[in-house]
């Protein structure tokens, strides 16, 4: 597989890509999966929601290392004293970002997960959410990024992993 089967596959003939397409062929999904793990040792995979979720699960099931995931507000099942959060504007509209504090007491190091960095404002922001609890983000595993001034110090600035 190469970038442009990839492209080919996950195209919706416009200039976005479907990434829950990744799920529905099995050379596609073990090629993305293979090239999104850490190239540094991590003992934790964070998800964002949504199709980051499906992903992290994916890729820490290949590694056999623990999943957390990071969900909008009011889906973690958890008391509000362990819960911690941080609003962010995303795809032109607010949205609060949440985790359960409880869930990161081992974690030494993170591989954040998502889909697709748009405008970095959701990975930006779930990084300074683990910051605030501590947890430094080793990697940064998507299938693809969007090129603008803000994902460009993404891409300069962690280690990113992307499949095109």
């Amino acid at each position: 597989i190469n970038d442009d089967q990839i492209r080919d596959l996950m195209s919706t003939g416009g200039d976005r890509y479907d990434t829950s397409k990744t799920y529905e062929n099995e050379k596609l999904r073990n090629y993305v999966i293979s090239n999104l793990k850490p190239k540094n040792s991590v003992n934790t995979v964070v998800g964002l929601e949504t199709y980051g979720l499906t992903l992290g699960i994916l890729i820490a099931n290949n590694m056999n290392q623990k999943f957390i995931p990071i969900r909008e507000k009011n889906k973690i099942p958890a008391p509000d004293k362990y819960l911690k959060s941080a609003r962010c504007g995303y795809s032109h509209r607010r949205k609060t970002l949440e985790i359960d504090i409880r869930r990161f007491e081992s974690v030494e190091s993170v591989l954040l997960v998502d889909d697709w960095i748009e405008s970095g404002t959701q990975i930006l922001t779930a990084i300074d959410l683990l910051g605030s609890i501590d947890i430094q983000v080793s990697e940064i595993s998507v299938i693809g990024i969007d090129k603008n001034f803000d994902t460009d110090k993404i891409d300069n600035n962690i280690n990113l992993n992307k499949v095109i």
